[in-house]
């Protein structure tokens, strides 16, 4: 009867759902988040897809520490780039770019105009 399966209960689209809070503001304005942000700006010429992106990465980051590895462990490459988790980051991609409306509507006014302050 026990099949060692661990179900918490939450899609992809509810995780990043839950993330869309003032964690995610603070985050931008940390250095990782400033550094990513500046990054995007040479990329990218749209603030929309500035923001989807910072959320994307966002949510992958919290993923990676909810597995226990920062970018600073020696390991952490091999799992992060193994099949299963690319699996999890390409659903959790999909997820972003096709709920982005969704996503960023989550967030209070004034947390949207310092979001876009960020990315501007």
């Amino acid at each position: 009867m026990n099949d060692n399966k661990i179900d918490l209960g939450v899609d992809c689209l509810t995780y990043c759902i839950r993330g869309m809070n003032e964690r995610l503001i603070t985050h931008a304005q940390s250095e990782a988040g400033r550094r990513f942000l500046k990054l995007w700006k040479r990329i990218s010429p749209s603030v929309h897809e500035r923001i989807r992106e910072f959320i994307l990465y966002y949510n992958s980051a919290f993923m990676a520490q909810a597995l226990g590895y920062t970018t600073n462990n020696k390991d952490a490459f091999d799992v992060l780039t193994s099949p299963m988790f690319m699996e999890l980051q390409h659903e959790l991609a999909d997820t972003v770019h096709q709920n982005f409306d969704l996503l960023f509507s989550k967030l209070t006014r004034q947390q949207r105009r310092k979001l876009q302050a960020l990315a501007a």
